[in-house]
């Protein structure tokens, strides 16, 4: 079984020459930060597509499609949480960079 590690800081994939095949499962861990509190998750999934390195600037990288087992409803909670705080903070951004763009062009 394959294991990959997820942080709220980064996303670290790495493939060491390992070819890893369609429909093999996978064990992902991941901890994820959501309003100032850290979750420990373990979710099951199966590999459902290769893409294989598909970024030129990282050649040493190949991505996969998942399909996770069915979440507890716990896990689901804290993904979809975590997914929430990061679509506010991209909007909130962005938000301000329309707000600067409007008071240089008035």
């Amino acid at each position: 079984m394959s294991a990959f590690r997820f942080t709220a800081e980064a996303l670290k994939v790495v493939d060491s020459g390992l070819a890893l095949a369609k429909g093999a499962p996978a064990h992902l861990k991941a901890t994820l930060e959501v309003s100032g509190h850290s979750y420990e998750m373990m979710l099951e999934a199966t590999l459902v597509n290769t893409f294989g390195p598909s970024d030129s600037r990282h050649p040493e990288c190949a991505f996969y499609g998942l399909k996770f087992a069915t979440p507890s409803e716990r896990d689901v909670l804290i993904l979809h949480g975590y997914v929430g705080d990061h679509l506010v903070s991209e909007l909130h951004t962005l938000w301000q960079m329309l707000q600067m763009a409007s008071r240089l062009a008035a």
